[in-house]
């Protein structure tokens, strides 16, 4: 058996000092202790008192200041969905006309995109006694008011019941980016002079006359105009008139011909009409003058 136990345990002097010290100052390191302690507490207790005073005095004013600001932020993005909200086409009266032709008839109807930055696409057709017209695709400017048609068409006896039907709608937005004012762009893309506008009545035909030029500097695969007869504010007559490859500077005298009888009016207007932001509708040129 070993005799471990018996052996006397041997202690250096830089051990025995440190323990005298220890045993002399023991006293004193504990109140050391104890004064550090409470001026941890102190300083913790004085911070907790800091930022409550300093919330109740000014971080709930910022707060509420915050808040508000959110707010102003979440009535100002309402606001901008608001004014950047689409407006739905306004459609007035609907027109069934006796066309030119016999047993024929015109539907038109008068549409207006109320939209500043919208242009409007979209199929559209006419309804009546069970059937319908053929499909015509149709395009309104922002801001723009123009007649839809479908002319002479051969029904045997009077539509009724008409309605106007439109599909696969959707619109274009025009951004600022890429055009900053767009009202001066619409204005010299449709910058097209039409004056002495005559009718020369007959008993089966009647002749359209009219001065046409072209005052933009753009060149145009081809113009559409309608050509609306009225009596007072109701439409009683409509027509359309295409020419092709209209270029810049272009002087026309135009002679079209209305056939049959004419409706009663008091008034002729003449309406150029091409989507000016379909690139397709420009005429390219070549270096040497020639069309693309």
């Amino acid at each position: 058996m070993s005799d471990f136990n018996n052996t006397p345990i041997k202690f250096s002097d830089r051990e025995l000092k440190i323990s005298q010290w220890y045993i002399e100052h023991k006293l004193l390191l504990k109140k050391i202790l104890i004064a550090f302690l409470l001026l941890v507490s102190f300083v913790t207790f004085s911070l907790t008192i800091y930022s409550f005073a300093y919330y109740f005095i000014k971080g709930e004013k910022k707060q509420e200041q915050m808040i508000n600001s959110v707010l102003t932020e979440t009535v100002n993005i309402n606001q901008y969905k608001q004014y950047h909200k689409v407006k739905k086409l306004k459609f007035s009266h609907l027109y069934v006309l006796n066309s030119s032709k016999n047993k024929s008839y015109d539907f038109a109807i008068e549409v207006y995109n109320p939209n500043s930055r919208y242009l409007a696409l979209f199929d559209y057709s006419f309804y009546y006694s069970n059937k319908k017209t053929d499909k015509k695709s149709a395009y309104i400017l922002p801001k723009q008011k123009k007649f839809l048609f479908i002319l002479a068409w051969k029904t045997g006896n009077r539509p009724s019941n008409v309605r106007f039907n439109y599909e696969n709608f959707h619109w274009k937005r025009i951004s600022k980016h890429d055009i900053a004012d767009l009202t001066s762009y619409i204005k010299s893309h449709l910058n097209f002079d039409i004056k002495n506008v005559k009718l020369v009545k007959g008993q089966d035909l009647s002749t359209i006359k009219f001065d046409f030029k072209n005052t933009t500097p753009y060149n145009y695969w081809e113009l559409n105009f309608n050509i609306l007869l009225r009596y007072g504010d109701r439409l009683t007559g409509i027509n359309n008139l295409v020419l092709g490859q209209i270029r810049s500077g272009d002087e026309r005298k135009i002679r079209f011909v209305w056939q049959g009888e004419l409706p009663n009016y008091d008034s002729i207007k003449i309406m150029p009409l091409v989507n000016i932001f379909d690139k397709n509708v420009y005429m390219r040129f070549k270096d040497n003058g020639r069309i693309e």
